[in-house]
């Protein structure tokens, strides 16, 4: 023979011995748990057996009751959804805080401007109601009235330095689903 050692496989090692008991005790582990359904099905030593069960016959109702009242009376107990203060569960949580729809788009005049887009550049009276001159984004200046529509809102009330609106809140996270805005003639939004 050379002079090299071969290491001896007929016998296991301290490794070997060690993995193979860690086998044997998962494998009695998965026995056992495989075993505890069968134990509790079986029924007590002199306990009568239990009856398999047939079919469900529906219940008779008392009186002259039709199949259509039966169907629209639910039973007491019943769980009913309610959706108040709770998002739409079909709405696509990767559009967070996303505005509107892109509603505006294709949409000319005032209806395709949003809330946040315009400035109150002046107010007029007309009559015994006032009218308000706003500016979009693009330059041009539209004359607005009380409950006319923005693209994501309306306009719900104008006063001698102020328009309010109440601009529709499209985040499907938020609760709140309308904030107002009060936005002044040349001056900042609140």
């Amino acid at each position: 023979m050379s002079g090299t050692v071969r290491p001896d496989t007929t016998r296991p090692g301290p490794r070997r011995g060690a993995r193979m008991r860690d086998r044997a005790l998962v494998l009695a582990v998965c026995l056992i748990v495989m075993d505890v359904p069968v134990w509790s099905r079986t029924p007590a030593p002199g306990a009568p057996p239990a009856k398999a069960a047939g079919p469900a016959r529906p219940a008779k109702a008392a009186g002259p009751v039709g199949p259509s009242v039966r169907a629209l009376t639910a039973p007491h107990g019943t769980y009913r959804y309610n959706p108040v203060g709770r998002r739409d569960p079909f709405v696509s949580l990767l559009d967070v805080g996303t505005t509107a729809p892109q509603a505006g788009q294709g949409v000319q005049g005032l209806a395709g401007l949003s809330a946040d887009a315009i400035s109150v550049k002046g107010i007029l009276q007309s009559g015994h109601e006032y009218v308000a001159m706003v500016q979009g984004p693009d330059g041009k200046t539209y004359l607005a009235r009380v409950h006319d529509r923005l693209a994501d809102g309306t306009i719900t009330a104008i006063t001698l330095r102020t328009v309010v609106i109440e601009q529709d809140v499209r985040n499907p996270l938020s609760l709140v689903k309308q904030r107002v805005i009060s936005k002044t003639v040349g001056g900042p939004t609140k």
